[in-house]
Order: C-alpha cells, then sequence, then structure tokens
C-alpha cells in the first residue's frame, strides 16, 4: 500500500484533507468520485454477524416470474440499499477505533452483498429513463460510502484501514458487475454519471486508493488530476 501512504505526504494530503473537510459536513445525497493505481491484497471476509438486512425474494416488490427469470423492482431496493447505507455511513465517519469502524463496514459489506444476492440470475429490460433513475441512486450510495471511508481514514490513518478499504474495493465491485449482468447499459449510465462527480469524492477516492472501483468506473484520469 506504498501509494496511499505516499498520498499522505506533502501538499497532496493537505488538499485531500483539505477538499474531504469541506465536503464530509455537506448533504450525504450528493454523488461524487475516486482514484486507484496501486494494488493491494484484497480482503473480502467481513463478519455480519448480528446483522440481517431485509432484502428477500419473497418481497412484495417481486412479481411473478417470468421467462425464467424474476423480475424485481430494482429501482426500489436500489431506494433501500441507499436509506439503509446513509445512518452507516455517517456511523463509520466518526468510528473512534478501528474495532469500531470494522464491525460498521461489515454491516456495509452485508448490506451490498444481500442486494448483489437480489440480482443474481435476473435479467431485467429496463427503460432509459429507470436505468438512469437507478444509475443515480447507485452512485450516490458509492459516493456515501466512499466519504464515510475516507473519513475515517483521515482519523485512523490510511494504513491501518488498508482491510476495510480492501473489503469496501471489492464488494462494490462486485455490486457495479452484477448490475452490468443484471440490466443491460446500466453500467455505461453509472460511468457517465462517475465522470461528473465532485472534486470532493474524486480526492475520497484518491486517498482510499479505491483500485477496483476507479477502474470499473473510468475514473483513473480524474482521480489522478485531483
Amino acid at each position: 500500500m506504498t501509494h496511499s501512504n505516499n498520498l499522505l505526504r506533502g501538499p497532496l494530503r493537505v488538499s485531500c484533507r483539505s477538499l474531504l473537510s469541506s465536503s464530509l459536513s455537506a448533504s450525504y445525497s450528493t454523488p461524487a468520485g475516486y482514484n486507484g493505481n496501486s494494488g493491494y491484497g484484497g480482503h473480502s471476509g467481513y463478519n455480519g454477524e448480528g446483522y440481517s438486512p431485509s432484502y428477500s425474494k419473497e418481497d412484495p416488490s417481486y412479481s411473478n416470474k417470468e421467462g425464467g427469470h424474476t423480475p424485481i423492482d430494482l429501482l426500489a431496493h436500489v431506494n433501500k440499499l441507499k436509506t439503509d447505507v446513509e445512518p452507516l455511513c455517517k456511523e463509520l465517519e466518526v468510528a473512534p477505533t478501528v474495532e469500531v469502524a470494522t464491525g460498521i463496514v461489515a454491516k456495509i459489506v452485508l448490506l451490498i452483498k444481500a442486494f448483489v444476492a437480489l440480482c443474481v440470475n435476473v435479467k431485467l429490460d429496463l427503460s432509459v429513463d429507470i436505468k438512469t433513475k437507478i444509475a443515480v441512486e447507485i452512485v450516490a450510495c458509492i459516493s456515501l460510502i466512499v466519504k464515510a471511508l475516507a473519513a475515517v481514514c483521515i482519523r485512523l490513518g490510511v494504513t491501518v484501514c488498508i482491510a476495510l478499504i480492501a473489503q469496501i474495493d471489492v464488494c462494490l465491485q462486485l455490486l457495479l458487475i452484477t448490475l452490468n449482468v443484471c440490466v443491460d447499459g446500466l453500467l455505461a449510465i453509472i460511468i457517465s454519471l462517475c465522470a461528473k462527480l465532485d472534486v470532493s469524492v474524486l480526492a475520497a477516492l484518491k486517498l482510499c486508493n479505491l483500485e477496483l472501483l476507479v477502474k470499473i468506473c473510468a475514473l483513473v484520469k480524474l482521480v489522478g488530476s485531483v
């Protein structure tokens, strides 16, 4: 994680910190971006014990099976994911210790994996309007998580948060890949929205060095320019 450590030295550290400090007090509903050009060992494990998301294919928003697939109200589930993630992100931002932050990240990962499970083996043919609404909520959700992760990295140090960063990076990549399979063209819309992320989110992505997320969202150049 040498690249991440380098990010914390010199003028760049001041720049990223000032950008993040001014933005973390803002509304959590605003999408933002990220960067990454160094590798790390992915730690995808988490402990979600005692935390059970309410996502289920028995949800009333599911309709009957058609054509071998189970149609779902994806927009409703995306909205729910964002609603469930937001308070956890606020908790993560002010986590006093790595242990506390680890528990919160585990809950976030569990929520995302539960959402992903809903989309497995599902193919949806959605209008451009619905795809765009879903993409906006997904980018907003990612922005919430990235900003909160950056805040805790500033508080506790990037080095001690490496495992948390890896878990979030792998999980968000899984989310985007799954959505791309579930809905043709959705990832392209998400990428186009990410190109408009505000500088505070790009700075957060750079600080955390979320390599997988940055690459899948085609943000390498944008994040590198922050």
